[in-house]
């Protein structure tokens, strides 16, 4: 699956905003690695006014007249679940898992959307109580105290 089928098919913006994305320049799902959450915002601004003129077409007198470039319409949920996409694939590569799209549904990028946050008041609260990294006490429990670790790194950074 390629980013448009992927921006189409699973974040649901429309078959022109999938263009679009594209033809700003993300074309591969790595591009999303490089990209801040500002970034994806800037971008979907940039599709939505793209600047210049455009002929304004039809038929007449006035048919070769420029008109404002208005771009393509992505509405503020298309937005968000392209943001939350930019996030869950940052996430899948900062844990060092694969990206695997045709697996990801809009139900999994909320809730790890969900969780950012949730994170992000968990880094603020171990920041004011100077919490150290737990101590791994099963074997069972490995990936999720890295996981754990990883996040609270990132919160330090």
């Amino acid at each position: 699956m390629d980013v448009e089928d992927f921006c189409h098919d699973k974040i649901q913006l429309s078959e022109e905003a999938a263009e679009e994305v594209v033809e700003q320049g993300i074309t591969d799902f790595s591009d999303f690695v490089e990209m801040s959450d500002k970034d994806i915002t800037g971008v979907c601004d940039k599709i939505r006014s793209p600047g210049g003129m455009i002929k304004k077409g039809g038929r007449g007198a006035g048919a070769n007249d420029l008109a404002p470039d208005r771009g393509t319409k992505i509405g503020f949920i298309a937005e968000k679940n392209l943001r939350q996409a930019r996030f869950y694939i940052y996430h899948m590569h900062r844990i060092q898992r694969p990206f695997v799209p045709e697996d990801v549904t809009l139900v999994i990028l909320r809730e790890f959307w969900t969780k950012r946050f949730e994170l992000e008041k968990e880094g603020i609260k171990a920041d004011t109580t100077k919490e150290d990294v737990k101590p791994l006490k099963k074997d069972g429990d490995v990936r999720k105290t890295l996981e754990d670790l990883d996040n609270l790194l990132m919160n330090k950074l």
